[in-house]
């Protein structure tokens, strides 16, 4: 089974370290939508509209080479009232990266998009890495996985299995990559249109920013 397939278990985020989170505050009627990897002209601009149309607010962990080549979008996104957060200069694995390399490809992002809120790519860090890094952000994680960036799947699954797993408190990944483009941008409609029909309302995190 793919590891996407299922939120992270309860028991599992349970023991993480304090700074680390894979749901957010438990707002009555919230969810949180989160988009990773961009921005990318022509997916996350037509994600920024989709959100708008449902009035819903979100969070994109960017990577810095795509934000300093697309600063446009980065503008565009703040405007509308959107949170932009740390996703790594180059997208680098955690656990594939020498950590002062990785280190500083984080900083390297955060002078294009200055923020206090980091999300590693794939997922994937080192404890100790997880440890020193939590002196300055805060680490987010997710509740619910779509999977958009499986060309395996359908955008009618990615859809439904957001649908099947989020509660109040998810925080759900979907990514504004080029890869991921043709099921983001069928799935997220119907996931949409599905938390407006519930009484649900998406959040930026914002209140997870580590404070100064």
């Amino acid at each position: 089974m793919d590891f996407y397939r299922t939120p992270i278990p309860s028991f599992v985020q349970k023991f993480l370290p304090t700074g680390m989170y894979c749901h957010g505050p438990k707002a009555d009627n919230t969810v949180y939508l989160t988009f990773d990897d961009g921005p990318n002209e022509g997916v996350t601009d037509k994600i920024v509209q989709l959100l708008e149309q449902y009035d819903m607010k979100a969070t994109f962990f960017c990577v810095g080479d795509n934000a300093a080549r697309q600063k446009s979008l980065i503008q565009m996104m703040e405007h509308k009232g959107h949170l932009i957060a740390n996703h790594t200069f180059n997208h680098l694995n955690g656990i594939k990266t020498r950590d002062s390399e990785y280190y500083k490809n984080i900083e390297q992002c955060n002078q294009i998009i200055p923020t206090r809120l980091f999300r590693p790519p794939y997922g994937r860090i080192r404890w100790r890495q997880c440890k020193v890094l939590k002196k300055e952000y805060n680490i987010v994680l997710w509740s619910v996985l779509s999977g958009d960036f499986d060309n395996r799947l359908s955008p009618v699954e990615c859809a439904g299995h957001v649908v099947r797993h989020l509660k109040t408190g998810s925080i759900i990944v979907f990514h504004d990559s080029i890869k991921a483009r043709n099921n983001v941008l069928e799935a997220l409609p119907r996931v949409l249109e599905y938390l407006a029909l519930n009484n649900l309302s998406s959040l930026t995190l914002k209140s997870l920013v580590k404070p100064e």
